[in-house]
């Protein structure tokens, strides 16, 4: 049903800290443009009113007010009285509107006398999102007259790259957790070349497209394991450590008590497990919902994807990689390049940079559970790919601490029982 939001900040404000400092130039223009027409001061305090669209959630009210009041003030652009509050955050609708109705305000001395009256009026907009943009055009009424309109656009894509993430339309106005980022919808060469050194037989190269989705920046830890499961199975211990020494059962009963533990659909239907309580689970029954919002592996296809990151070299760090951009066993370089150290154990998620998507660690540390059973791949051309039909072994993917470079590479394959678990393997989740 349809919300009403009453705070005490202005839409303007809302814009310019939602769209990043890449638009301030724009937000301006647009509030300039309508507070001369309006003729009003640019620092008088506006109560603003926020309306969703009807079964929609608001897309401004995903933010908290205490954030906007600070870049308020920070930018001279309003005043914002108070006292602002937390507001919900809430996924985005295709659409949506919003008003704001302006108090009477008397002008400042000394500007001319016919501007030096009392003004009133509405400044509307709406918002659209439309292949992968989104637009908002701003409108001024006074006395039931539209005397000015301002629009801008910015893509969901841009927003990404500023760390803003926005979900989908129709993705149920699920909230997305801290340290996930948004990959969006692509097809890419998946798979190596036939001249890429340490280049393996299993790496047929195909045109891939994968639908958007959210990913893990890191890989999971043993705290956020523990949180959930109840018990930290790892071999090195340490809260921001990855989890490892787990199943690829224990993986997908992890994505499925996280999920319900945040009031998700879990993907997974999970039969005969064995053992019926306790872990590591060693055998089970796994079917999968893909249309359910909760946490899941990603596929193989979204793995290699992410971590490419729009790249096509050995690594998403280029043609090599070193030590200092990644856990393995530096001993054992990429191509005869200079050797680095072996660390001889996991370091702590986020150790390195992340790649341009914003993914750490998608290079070595821990091998990563995927979704898939391991087998050759589909000829052709495929869309969201989820691997063999059946098999007896899972994808792994990126490494480990104590592996080889080339083992690291985008495209590198790897698989293992699915009831395996070992020191270094472990895992990182995705979300619809």
């Amino acid at each position: 049903m349809k919300k009403v939001l009453c705070v005490f900040l202005n839409v303007f404000v809302c814009c310019g800290f939602i769209f990043g400092q890449n638009l301030e130039t724009k937000i301006k223009e647009a509030v300039d443009g309508l507070a001369l027409r309006l003729n009003f001061a640019m620092d008088v305090s506006i109560g603003a009113i926020i309306r969703d669209g009807v079964d929609t959630p608001d897309f401004f009210s995903r933010y908290i007010a205490g954030k906007v009041r600070k870049f308020a003030v920070n930018h001279s652009l309003f005043t914002v009285v108070g006292p602002t509050r937390g507001m919900p955050t809430v996924g985005m609708p295709t659409r949506g509107m919003l008003t704001v109705d302006t108090p009477t305000v008397d002008m400042p001395s000394g500007m001319p006398s016919h501007q030096n009256t009392v003004r009133q009026g509405i400044i509307s907009g709406t918002y659209v999102v439309l292949d992968n943009v989104v637009e908002i055009t701003l409108e001024l009424t006074s006395n039931n007259v539209v005397n000015n309109s301002q629009s801008f656009s910015i893509t969901i894509a841009e927003l990404n790259r500023m760390g803003i993430t926005i979900d989908p339309p129709n993705n149920q106005s699920v909230p997305i957790p801290a340290n996930f980022v948004r990959i969006n919808d692509g097809t890419f060469t998946m798979g190596s070349p036939a001249n890429e050194v340490g280049r393996e037989d299993d790496e047929t190269q195909r045109q891939v497209t994968v639908s958007s989705f959210y990913m893990s920046k890191y890989e999971v830890t043993q705290k956020e394991y523990q949180e959930v499961m109840g018990t930290n199975p790892s071999y090195f211990k340490g809260d921001n450590l990855p989890v490892e020494t787990v199943t690829w059962f224990d993986a997908i009963e992890y994505c499925n008590k996280r999920s319900q533990k945040e009031g998700l659909t879990p993907v997974y239907t999970i039969t005969g497990r064995t053992p019926a309580a306790g872990y590591p689970i060693t055998s089970a029954v796994v079917t999968a919902n893909w249309n359910n919002n909760g946490y899941r592996l990603p596929t193989e296809a979204e793995w290699e994807y992410a971590c490419r990151a729009g790249t096509t070299t050995p690594f998403n760090t280029g043609n090599n990689i070193t030590t200092n951009q990644a856990n393995y066993d530096g001993r054992r370089p990429y191509n005869n390049n200079t050797k680095g150290e072996l660390r001889d154990m996991t370091t702590p998620v986020g150790s390195f940079a992340a790649n341009a998507w914003g993914l750490h660690d998608i290079h070595g540390n821990v091998w990563e559970w995927c979704w898939d059973w391991y087998g050759d791949y589909t000829s052709g051309a495929q869309t969201n790919p989820r691997g063999a039909v059946s098999g007896t072994d899972r994808v792994v993917r990126g490494g480990w601490w104590g592996y080889p470079a080339e083992c690291t590479r985008s495209a590198s394959r790897y698989y293992i029982d699915p009831n395996h678990e070992d020191f270094y393997i472990g895992f990182r989740v995705v979300r619809p």
